[in-house]
Protein backbone atom coordinates (compact mmCIF):
# COMPACT_ATOMS: atom_id res chain seq x y z
CA UNK A 1 0.00 0.00 0.00
CA UNK A 2 1.36 3.39 -1.23
CA UNK A 3 1.35 6.60 1.16
CA UNK A 4 -1.12 9.30 1.31
CA UNK A 5 1.13 12.05 -0.36
CA UNK A 6 -0.27 15.58 0.45
CA UNK A 7 -2.25 17.42 -1.73
CA UNK A 8 -0.61 20.98 -2.70
CA UNK A 9 -3.19 24.11 -3.46
CA UNK A 10 -2.06 26.09 -6.50
CA UNK A 11 -0.83 29.61 -4.76
CA UNK A 12 -2.19 31.67 -7.06
CA UNK A 13 -5.98 29.87 -6.68
CA UNK A 14 -5.24 30.59 -2.78
CA UNK A 15 -4.18 34.15 -3.24
CA UNK A 16 -7.35 34.45 -6.10
CA UNK A 17 -9.54 33.16 -2.85
CA UNK A 18 -8.12 35.28 -0.78
CA UNK A 19 -8.18 38.34 -2.22
CA UNK A 20 -12.19 37.70 -3.34
CA UNK A 21 -12.65 37.09 0.48
CA UNK A 22 -10.93 40.40 1.62
CA UNK A 23 -11.81 42.66 -0.95
CA UNK A 24 -14.54 45.42 0.18
CA UNK A 25 -18.11 44.93 -2.00
CA UNK A 26 -19.48 48.22 -2.44
CA UNK A 27 -22.78 46.98 -2.28
CA UNK A 28 -22.32 44.98 0.94
CA UNK A 29 -23.75 47.99 2.85
CA UNK A 30 -26.99 48.19 0.38
CA UNK A 31 -30.74 47.99 1.30
CA UNK A 32 -30.62 45.17 -1.33
CA UNK A 33 -27.60 43.52 0.03
CA UNK A 34 -29.13 42.73 3.70
CA UNK A 35 -31.87 41.44 2.17
CA UNK A 36 -30.29 38.90 -0.29
CA UNK A 37 -28.43 38.47 2.89
CA UNK A 38 -31.27 37.81 5.21
CA UNK A 39 -33.03 35.18 2.56
CA UNK A 40 -30.12 33.41 2.13
CA UNK A 41 -29.76 32.61 5.53
CA UNK A 42 -33.85 32.20 6.02
CA UNK A 43 -33.34 29.05 3.48
CA UNK A 44 -30.84 27.48 5.06
CA UNK A 45 -32.32 27.80 7.82
CA UNK A 46 -35.90 26.23 6.40
CA UNK A 47 -33.30 23.23 4.94
CA UNK A 48 -31.26 22.63 8.06
CA UNK A 49 -34.74 22.75 10.01
CA UNK A 50 -36.54 20.47 7.89
CA UNK A 51 -33.48 18.12 8.11
CA UNK A 52 -33.38 18.30 11.95
CA UNK A 53 -37.46 17.83 12.01
CA UNK A 54 -37.39 14.34 9.60
CA UNK A 55 -34.22 13.15 12.08
CA UNK A 56 -36.50 13.90 15.32
CA UNK A 57 -39.42 12.19 13.48
CA UNK A 58 -37.11 9.26 12.88
CA UNK A 59 -35.76 8.60 16.38
CA UNK A 60 -38.83 9.61 18.46
CA UNK A 61 -40.58 7.60 20.67
CA UNK A 62 -44.28 7.76 20.44
CA UNK A 63 -45.01 8.08 23.95
CA UNK A 64 -43.18 11.12 24.10
CA UNK A 65 -46.17 12.97 22.52
CA UNK A 66 -48.74 13.14 25.33
CA UNK A 67 -48.93 16.91 25.47
CA UNK A 68 -50.87 18.46 23.08
CA UNK A 69 -48.33 21.18 22.62
CA UNK A 70 -44.83 19.34 22.83
CA UNK A 71 -44.77 18.79 18.93
CA UNK A 72 -45.39 22.96 18.33
CA UNK A 73 -42.84 23.64 21.27
CA UNK A 74 -40.66 21.24 19.73
CA UNK A 75 -41.04 22.66 16.17
CA UNK A 76 -40.12 26.33 17.49
CA UNK A 77 -37.02 24.76 19.03
CA UNK A 78 -36.00 23.08 15.75
CA UNK A 79 -36.84 26.68 13.82
CA UNK A 80 -34.88 28.87 16.40
CA UNK A 81 -32.32 26.57 16.48
CA UNK A 82 -31.67 26.63 13.04
CA UNK A 83 -31.96 30.32 12.77
CA UNK A 84 -29.54 30.80 14.81
CA UNK A 85 -27.04 28.18 13.63
CA UNK A 86 -27.30 29.42 9.74
CA UNK A 87 -26.57 32.99 10.90
CA UNK A 88 -23.44 32.23 12.59
CA UNK A 89 -22.40 30.50 9.38
CA UNK A 90 -24.21 27.67 9.73
CA UNK A 91 -23.09 24.83 6.88
CA UNK A 92 -22.41 27.64 4.55
CA UNK A 93 -25.21 27.11 2.02
CA UNK A 94 -26.34 30.97 2.62
CA UNK A 95 -22.63 32.09 2.53
CA UNK A 96 -22.20 30.65 -0.95
CA UNK A 97 -25.66 31.66 -1.90
CA UNK A 98 -24.83 35.62 -0.86
CA UNK A 99 -21.51 35.15 -2.54
CA UNK A 100 -23.19 34.03 -5.92
CA UNK A 101 -25.95 36.21 -6.33
CA UNK A 102 -23.72 39.38 -4.90
CA UNK A 103 -22.62 40.58 -7.90
CA UNK A 104 -25.98 40.91 -9.43
CA UNK A 105 -26.58 43.20 -7.10
CA UNK A 106 -23.55 44.80 -6.92
CA UNK A 107 -24.06 45.35 -10.52
CA UNK A 108 -27.69 46.56 -10.25
CA UNK A 109 -26.00 48.91 -7.79
CA UNK A 110 -23.94 50.44 -10.51
CA UNK A 111 -26.02 50.74 -12.89
CA UNK A 112 -28.58 52.87 -10.50
CA UNK A 113 -25.34 55.28 -10.14
CA UNK A 114 -24.93 55.66 -13.81
CA UNK A 115 -28.40 57.06 -14.69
Amino acid sequence: MQPLQAVQANPNQTEDAAARKAAPDPAADSPRAQKLLHSAQEFEAILVSSWWQQMQQTFSDPSEDSDPGSETMRSMGIQSMAMAMAKSGGIGLARMMYHELAPAIAQGHAEEGLK
